[in-house]
C-alpha cells in the first residue's frame, strides 16, 4: 500500500490531523484540505488513489464534491465520513450511495475500521497489504 495518495477533506482541523496521522503512519501520502472547493482545485492539479471527505462542510460540502468527482472521467474511490445525519430531512446516506461513494463511515470510527475499509477499496483481490 506504499505510495498510495489520499486527498483528505474535513473542515474540522483536529479530525483532519488525526486521520492524516493514521494514514501517514500506515504508508499513505496525504494531502489535506478543509473544504470541497479547495479539494476540487487540488484534485484538478494532482492525481490521487483515494478521497476521504467529510460530508457537512461550510464551503463546498462533501455532496458537492461527490457530484463533481462523478462528472470527471477519473474513477476514484471516495470514503464519506460524517458525524451523523441528525437534523437532515434528506436521505444523505442514500444520496452518497447514488453518487458512487464507495463507503460511508460514521464518526467516531475505529482506526482499524478505516484501514480495513481502505484496504478493501484499494486491494479488491482480498489479499492483505503490508504496511510499515
Amino acid at each position: 500500500m506504499h505510495n498510495c495518495s489520499v486527498l483528505l477533506v474535513d473542515d474540522n482541523e483536529d479530525t483532519r490531523k488525526t486521520i492524516a496521522s493514521i494514514l501517514e503512519r500506515n504508508g499513505f501520502q496525504v494531502t489535506q484540505t478543509e473544504n470541497g472547493k479547495e479539494a476540487l482545485k487540488i484534485f484538478s492539479n494532482s492525481s490521487f488513489d483515494l478521497v476521504v471527505t467529510d460530508i457537512f462542510m461550510a464551503e463546498g460540502d462533501g455532496l458537492e464534491l461527490l457530484i463533481l468527482l462523478k462528472t470527471t472521467s477519473v474513477e476514484i474511490p471516495v470514503i464519506v465520513i460524517t458525524g451523523g445525519w441528525a437534523g437532515s430531512d434528506v436521505d444523505i446516506a442514500g444520496a452518497c450511495r447514488r453518487l458512487s461513494a464507495a463507503a460511508i463511515l460514521e464518526k467516531p470510527f475505529r482506526e482499524t475500521h478505516l484501514l480495513e475499509t481502505i484496504d478493501g477499496l484499494l486491494n479488491p483481490s482480498g489479499l492483505k497489504t503490508t504496511r510499515p
